[in-house]
């Protein structure tokens, strides 16, 4: 369905959800994405979204996670007191 403006429903959704990852960046920021910055901005969300959708349909077949060995070992009393662990 196109709007009157000739945006479809996906079209209008994909804006909103664009402004709302701009609202989030300006958010985080404490200021305003400059209005020369915006364009920017909006094309390397764009380019985020094209990767993401490039690799969502890359396969990883079970049993091909890479092996590593995890060995938990204690904190030393000093390391622990000098709070050096988190």
């Amino acid at each position: 369905m196109t709007t009157e403006a000739g945006q479809t429903a996906d079209q209008r959704q994909d804006d909103v959800a664009m402004r709302a990852r701009e609202a989030r960046i300006e958010r985080l920021l404490g200021r305003p994405i400059p209005s020369d910055q915006q364009a920017l901005v909006r094309a390397a969300l764009a380019d985020n979204d094209e990767v993401w959708a490039a690799h969502a349909i890359t396969s990883v077949p079970d049993g091909t996670e890479p092996a590593f060995v995890f060995t938990p070992t204690r904190l030393s009393t000093t390391t622990a007191a000098a709070g050096d662990h988190e």
